[in-house]
């Protein structure tokens, strides 16, 4: 990044500091001949800075070497094939969330079953040829588009009996669809996610809006979920707690009853 701006600010002070002339060349150095339609921008007024560059958006990353060459590159074909279809099982998600406030819940749930059947006509060969390690990239990148993970999904638009049932299957394959994405505190999620923005950055992958852009409320559910699971937990710590002090009390009754 500090390099674009240096560059920037180069071309600024080019511009500005060539005042209508061009500069003679330095010495030893031949004379250079300049086409007649060659410009030079006049000096700014107002300001020294030249408003005319735009630049693109930069990626900055620092250097990464914590595998072999050979582990990385096979990550990252891993990471471009399925990334496709990470994509499109947030979009599912997006529209589901949109008809879900549109329809009765058996119309909805006819319709889930429609876009299942759908899905799995045109997806089902392809995705019943991908490898271990690439059905667990893909419900990585699933969760990191979502923000709830493939479980929670099943268990949502599905049943909690099927949902159960699909990870005791992915289980088989030492697989998990309760897995959760997070490059902060994950390893092999961190490379995942660098692999993803130097694809981002090198045109190689198109761009779409993770979670954090466009959180479903399918996660907002979860949370809610969550929050609710959070506050019985402690009602029942506090139960148990009252009810050893009452039981610690009634001990010391009797104690002091038995020292009479």
């Amino acid at each position: 990044m500090a390099t674009v701006f240096s560059t920037a600010a180069l071309l600024a002070c080019a511009c500005v500091s060539a005042q209508g002339q061009v500069p003679p060349p330095p010495p030893g150095m031949p004379a250079r001949e300049f086409s007649p339609q060659a410009q030079v921008m006049p000096p700014l007024e107002a300001d020294t800075l030249f408003p005319g560059v735009q630049l693109s958006d930069v990626i900055v990353m620092g250097s990464y070497a914590p595998m072999a060459y050979e582990d990385y590159w096979r990550i990252k074909r891993r990471v471009k094939k399925v990334w496709p279809y990470a994509v499109l099982a947030s979009q599912y998600l997006h529209e589901m969330d949109s008809l879900r406030g549109e329809m009765s819940e058996r119309k909805f749930r006819k319709e889930v079953d429609r876009r299942q059947k759908e899905l799995f006509d045109n997806f089902a060969g392809i995705l019943k040829k991908f490898s271990r390690s690439e059905g667990k990239i893909l419900i990585k990148l699933v969760y990191r588009q979502t923000g709830i993970s493939t479980y929670d999904i099943a268990r949502e638009l599905k049943s909690g009996f099927k949902a159960f049932w699909w990870n005791a299957s992915a289980g088989m394959f030492s697989l998990s669809l309760k897995d959760e994405y997070d490059p902060r505190l994950y390893p092999d999620d961190y490379v995942i996610e660098r692999i993803l923005r130097e694809c981002f950055a090198e045109g190689e992958l198109p761009i779409y809006p993770s979670y954090n852009e466009f959180v479903s409320p399918f996660y907002y559910r979860k949370v809610e979920q969550d929050i609710a699971r959070d506050q019985l937990r402690r009602q029942e710590m506090e139960k148990l707690e009252k009810k050893r002090v009452r039981q610690l009390k009634k001990q010391e009754r009797r104690d002091e009853r038995a020292m009479r």
